[in-house]
């Protein structure tokens, strides 16, 4: 089978159609963004709307042979559908939710931290685009105050935040979960994309070899799609459940994905 760059545009305007639609249905619920999990399946739905139509504009207007930021946007989908797919499928998904947000939030103060001490040990505290301890310390409390944030602590006074596995860790910790294959076989796709993420010659030379109308470029692009197609699918469960709508999908996309589905 053989698909083409034309074919690859269809598949993400079918899948850009898909996310609008259900995401228009979400605005409509005028629904409380600081929920944890309204934000989060709203703010995935969102990103997947964009990540497709953003490709779409790079697949139309861009006659380069080489494909480096399709590449490098692909790989934020499967990033999501691993993620995703991992979450819901948890016992407790929606703790597994919480400690994935919450991880996010302690890599980021962990980040702000290391700059702080930088400033405060090597500029004397005043280089004006570091934190100082001070600051740090002032945005911890002001982050512990939002009640919001109660969920993501395990230790509020010594603020020790939840943590989540890495990518890694969590394909190593899959046994013969039903959704085990998909998550092995979407794994060696994002660790082959991240060679273009993560810029060498080796991913400048592999690049070049790339021949997307004779390769399989193509086919792995379209199982990718397919992957967005079930994170906005699996999200907007969240959405039935909790409003009692329906998904809109009115070009049968899960016609053309019910085997993948299993």
């Amino acid at each position: 089978m053989t698909l083409s760059k034309e074919n690859i545009i269809s598949l993400l305007e079918l899948n850009s159609l898909f996310a609008y639609d259900n995401l228009k249905q979400i605005e409509e619920l005028n629904i409380d963004l600081k929920k944890e999990a309204e934000c989060f399946f709203t703010g995935i739905i969102n990103r997947h709307y964009i990540l497709t139509k953003d490709l779409l504009i790079l697949f139309k207007n861009k006659n380069s042979t080489y494909l480096g930021s399709q590449l490098i946007l692909f790989r934020c989908i499967i990033d999501d559908f691993i993620h995703l797919t991992y979450i819901v499928n948890q016992i407790d998904s929606n703790e597994m939710m919480i400690k994935f947000n919450s991880d996010a939030y302690n890599k980021n103060f962990i980040r702000l931290k290391k700059l702080a001490v930088l400033n405060e040990t090597k500029l004397d505290g005043k280089y004006p685009n570091y934190p100082t301890y001070k600051q740090i310390e002032e945005l911890k409390e002001s982050f512990k105050k939002q009640n919001n944030n109660a969920e993501y602590f395990i230790n509020k006074e010594d603020f020790k935040l939840k943590t989540f596995d890495n990518m890694g860790n969590i394909i190593g910790k899959l046994n013969d979960e039903n959704y085990a294959h998909k998550l092995r076989r979407a794994y060696y796709f994002w660790g082959h994309l991240s060679d273009f993420v993560h810029y060498s010659n080796f991913s400048f030379r592999l690049e070049r070899k790339i021949n997307p109308s004779q390769d399989n470029t193509y086919l792995m692009f379209a199982e990718i799609i397919q992957y967005s197609y079930q994170v906005i699918k699996t999200s907007f469960e969240y959405f039935e459940r909790t409003y009692k709508i329906e998904l809109i999908d009115k070009n049968k996309l899960y016609e053309r994905y019910k085997d993948a589905e299993h």
